[in-house]
């Protein structure tokens, strides 16, 4: 590798005789490490119900996400998938959700308005701004931002009938609406 070649790698440019200093080049989805962790099952903080996503509604509906179940089934299993790269080989970029029922990507909805905006579905096949969030954990519970809007997922439990639940990229602040236990399946 050619000394102009690193420099540029490491956010350095070099032109006729001086050195500027620019933003490092970020990683490109080639670039990144994937850790996915399958048959994962989340659970709501406030009302301790799993996530499900909504395989029989549809239209704009279809694959809604909701923490409404009692029971663990199909619907119920995620696979969680951790992005690393960018400078560090090993620095977190970023997780994507995966409904492994639906086989698809988790999306924050950022372009639904009103009471669905941020509505998160079961619905895409494959990974864009909109079906990235970042995780933050402590010892019990995760929660979400949606890297599409800079918004906490949060689960709706004043919404009613086949919205209640739902988990929309909303919040500007984690509270227990916003925060998500997971456990493993065998």
């Amino acid at each position: 590798m050619n000394l102009k070649k690193l420099l540029r790698t490491t956010g350095v440019t070099m032109t006729a005789g001086s050195l500027m200093l620019t933003t490092a080049p970020t990683a490109s989805a080639d670039d990144l490490r994937v850790d996915c962790t399958p048959n994962q099952v989340l659970r709501a903080k406030e009302n301790k119900r799993a996530l499900s996503a909504e395989l029989d509604y549809t239209g704009q509906k279809e694959g809604m996400i909701r923490a409404r179940s009692t029971g663990i089934g199909a619907w119920e299993m995620f696979k969680i998938c951790n992005y690393y790269g960018g400078e560090y080989k090993d620095q977190y970029q970023y997780t994507v959700l995966y409904s492994q029922a639906a086989q698809r990507y988790v999306s924050a909805e950022v372009e639904y308005s009103g009471a669905d905006y941020g509505m998160l579905r079961a619905r895409s096949t494959s990974v864009g701004q909109w079906e990235k969030f970042l995780e933050k954990c402590d010892s019990l519970h995760c929660a979400y931002k949606s890297v599409a809007n800079g918004k906490w997922v949060a689960a709706e439990f004043d919404y009613k009938n086949d919205g209640a639940g739902m988990l929309r990229a909303r919040s500007a602040t984690i509270g227990n609406w916003e925060r998500f236990s997971i456990s493993g399946l065998a």
